[in-house]
Parts: C-alpha cells; structure tokens; sequence
C-alpha cells in the first residue's frame, strides 16, 4: 500500500518510500496525477494521508510506462475507461499512432545526420585545401534536403 500526505512537503515513511520505491515514481509525480485525474486514492485519513491499494499502484506503474514511451498524460487519460480499466484497442491505435510519429522523428534525425555529415565533409575538403569556408560551403552542405531542392526549383522555374 502506498500512503502519501496531502500537504505541500512531503514526509515519505517507510511503507510510502517503499511505495514509491517499488514504483519509481517520485511522490510529487504521484499527486500530481491524482490532480489530472489519473488516479485515485483507495482511501483518505484524516490526517490528509492518501492510500492506494494494489489496483493502483498497478495503474500507476502503467502511466508511468505509458509516459516513458513517450505518450502524453491526455493521451494515457484517454486509454482508461470508465471502469478504470485500461482499452486494449483504444491502447493498440495509440501504440500504432506514435509509432508513426517515432518514425517521422527517425526520417528527420536521418536527414539532419546526413547534412551534418556532409557539411563536415565540405568543412574538412576545405581545412585540406586551404581554401576559406564561406555561407556557400553551408548552403552546399544543406543541398542534401531533396524536397528543399525541389521548392527552390520550383520557384525559380516559376511554379
């Protein structure tokens, strides 16, 4: 079970340190997701104590996952339903959507890599032959962004 105290400064004790422990998610984290209706509290004290039983510290170790690989709190909110439960097709189309953005992520970290490397390329070329580096050697070096080409041909053929 894991006890959290309601007020500002947190004074973790053993079963709430081992809690927060077991989970690895700070307390702060903790309250914070109860404030973005991420979580619930199985019971409350008096003494402003929450305590969560195991349903959901297992739902908490699944947000916390979830944010990990990179979902947004909204978008981890939007996959429980009403029950508390977790939708298994509602999880698979978000795993399928940012998949699609880790691979628009990957094809644009390729092409940054690609520029880089040939601007160290020209940079190099240029050490080598003792010529001066100008804005040129960089423009030269960002040639490789074909759909960039194609707008400043585009453009300068009029279209």
């Amino acid at each position: 079970m894991l006890t959290i105290k309601a007020n500002l400064k947190v004074k973790l004790f053993y079963e709430d340190w081992r809690g927060s422990k077991r989970t690895g998610v700070a307390a702060s984290a903790i309250r914070y997701y109860e404030e973005q209706g991420l979580l619930e509290p199985s019971t409350r004290d008096t003494n402003g104590y929450r305590h969560y039983g195991e349903a959901a510290v297992a739902r908490l170790i699944l947000v916390r996952d979830a944010q990990r690989l990179g979902f947004s709190l909204d978008t981890i909110r939007g996959l429980f339903l009403e029950d508390g439960s977790c939708s298994k097709s509602l999880t698979i189309e978000q795993i399928d959507i940012r998949m699609d953005e880790i691979r628009q992520i990957e094809a644009n970290l390729a092409l940054q890599r690609e520029g880089l490397l040939r601007l160290r390329q020209v940079l190099e070329e240029s050490l080598r032959s003792g010529a001066p580096v100008v804005c040129a050697s960089v423009h030269r070096a960002e040639s490789y962004r074909p759909e960039q080409n194609m707008i400043t041909r585009n453009a300068l053929n009029g279209r």
